[in-house]
């Protein structure tokens, strides 16, 4: 299937029994972080994520939430299937017919640590130094030199 710039959301998912039970607990906010997980899922190789600590911070970190409320959307409703440290959800693969062009590790959110590698490029932006390279060596002063 071509990647297309929007997921499919049925008209009924408000009347899923699943859903309804979310929406009775949560509300809207319950509502706004499946569709937050939804969105990173449909960006993943056949629609699978990681269910690690530090995407689901991520997750968290974008829903405006906490961790254990994210936890809790992908466990407790049913929405998804969560297989040891990759989760899916079966709904939006039959959606998106589950072949995906894009990489789930091209998309995952790295909570704070964006910062850092952001500040990182900067600086070597600045110095003229490319992301890949290495010193080749160092002058008596302590700089680097670099092989171009």
């Amino acid at each position: 299937m071509k990647l297309k710039g929007f997921i499919k959301l049925r008209r009924s998912l408000l009347s899923d029994p699943m859903m309804m039970r979310l929406i009775e607990d949560e509300g809207a906010r319950g509502l706004g972080t499946y569709i937050i997980i939804l969105l990173y899922l449909a960006g993943c190789d056949d629609c699978e994520g990681a269910f690690t600590y530090s995407q689901v911070k991520a997750l968290a970190a974008k829903a405006r939430r906490s961790k254990a409320y994210v936890r809790r959307i992908i466990e407790g409703y049913g929405l998804f299937t969560v297989n040891g440290e990759r989760f899916f959800c079966e709904q939006l693969r039959r959606d998106m017919n589950a072949t995906r062009t894009l990489s789930c590790a091209n998309l995952i959110i790295r909570a704070g640590e964006d910062v850092d590698i952001d500040k990182e490029k900067e600086k070597k932006k600045q110095t003229g130094v490319c992301l890949g390279d290495t010193p080749v060596a160092f002058d008596k002063n302590g700089l680097a030199l670099w092989n171009t």
